[in-house]
């Protein structure tokens, strides 16, 4: 016969499809401990338990992630016969991180815990209403994690971008943040610190999940005015006319903003600086159209321990001022790093944050990603002029 395997090949089809409801088999897959995300072929299909029996023959990757670990993953070719098992063994105690003693404001809700480890989050909501959140891995890249309504977040084994991805970048990346294009798709702003200080990059996606790098961001300077080639820190929001407006820190230790109206292409940057003595900034636009920049205050005495919020009403003049801080450390060697502001479907505002442990002086060894819920009316309140 002049080709054999192609008929072996045809015939296997025929007789799996010829087999009976349920002759494919199943497997039972399942963790020692709770809340485990399960990912079949990189996508997000529950938390243990999960039974697998629909599922197309050939090979297939069965991954499990549970943040405090590290990510597993096994092989499995189907179909298989009766019933099979998997058991993902992560330990019997999950690895705890206490975090810091933090003072909020009558505005602020209490702080808890997401159970993502990293900084320099970013939060986006897909068109399906779910969220996706966008952080930096300890020396992992951008990781990414999902969820439906912010309370509990499933990370991809897999992340969003990896160093690989850069080619002969090899200097560790972060800082990104997300946010969507004209043509539906997703652009990552993220920052590289590389033998030149840090450099931002973008990436693009379709899906939201996996990215792919764009090359270095294109930030035209205003005349007189001292970029010094260092920036990183971006965060920004699609403005009213619809032009993008990212705020970025910079070495000597204050913000700055750019422009851009081809999402995120090219940018042109805005004369001066937004604020001085501040780093970490993210933006929301919060009552009456009102500009709010949440920002770590960089003051004589208040380095990294003090979380503030400044209000602008064209995103440029950011001289109203809260009178006290949002969030304040009260214990020594714990920052209160990159925050970020989300607005959920149902209306509420939701502030994430990372705290991080000076070494030998806390008991944070890695950044925790933290979540209080604010009222924004609340803040505006506060405002000094």
């Amino acid at each position: 016969m002049k080709y054999p395997r192609l008929m072996v090949l045809l015939f296997i089809t025929l007789l799996l499809l010829l087999l009976p409801a349920g002759a494919l088999g199943s497997v039972r897959v399942d963790a020692d401990l709770p809340g485990v995300a399960i990912f079949l072929d990189g996508d997000y299909i529950g938390s243990t338990p999960q039974n697998l029996s629909d599922v197309q023959p050939g090979e297939h990757q069965i991954a499990a992630t549970v943040t405090g670990h590290q990510a597993q993953s096994r092989n499995l070719t189907f179909p298989v016969n009766g019933s099979d098992q998997i058991l993902f063994t992560f330990g019997s105690s999950s690895q705890k991180y206490v975090p810091g003693m933090i003072r909020i404001r009558d505005c602020v809700g209490t702080p808890e815990m997401t159970g993502l480890l990293g900084s320099s989050i970013t939060v986006a909501t897909l068109p399906d209403g779910n969220l996706m959140a966008y952080y930096s891995g300890m020396g992992e890249g951008v990781r990414c994690a999902g969820s439906s309504d912010g309370s509990e977040w499933h990370e991809f084994p897999d992340g969003c971008l990896l160093p690989a991805d850069e080619g002969s970048i090899s200097s560790p990346f972060s800082s990104p943040w997300v946010f969507t294009t004209s043509d539906g798709g997703y652009r990552m702003i993220y920052g590289i610190n590389d033998e030149n200080g840090p450099s931002l990059y973008s990436a693009r996606s379709k899906d939201g999940v996996r990215f792919t790098s764009e090359g270095k961001v294109t930030l035209s300077q205003v005349p007189d005015q001292d970029m010094k080639g260092q920036f990183s820190i971006p965060s920004g929001l699609r403005m009213t006319d619809g032009k993008l407006r990212m705020y970025y820190a910079v070495s000597d230790g204050a913000i700055r903003s750019a422009v851009s109206d081809d999402d995120g292409k090219t940018w042109a940057s805005d004369e001066g600086n937004r604020i001085e003595s501040a780093t970490d900034p993210t933006v929301a636009l919060l009552e009456n159209t009102t500009y709010g920049l949440f920002y770590v205050d960089l003051s004589a005495g208040a380095k990294g321990q003090r979380l503030m919020l400044a209000t602008s009403s064209d995103g440029l003049d950011f001289s109203h001022m809260v009178k006290e801080p949002i969030l304040e450390s009260e214990q020594k060697g714990v920052w209160i790093l990159d925050p970020e502001v989300h607005k959920s479907s149902s209306g509420g505002w939701n502030l994430y944050y990372s705290l991080m442990g000076v070494p030998g002086e806390a008991g944070i060894r890695v950044p925790v990603i933290m979540r209080s819920v604010i009222d924004p009316g609340c803040l505006l309140s506060g405002i000094s002029g």
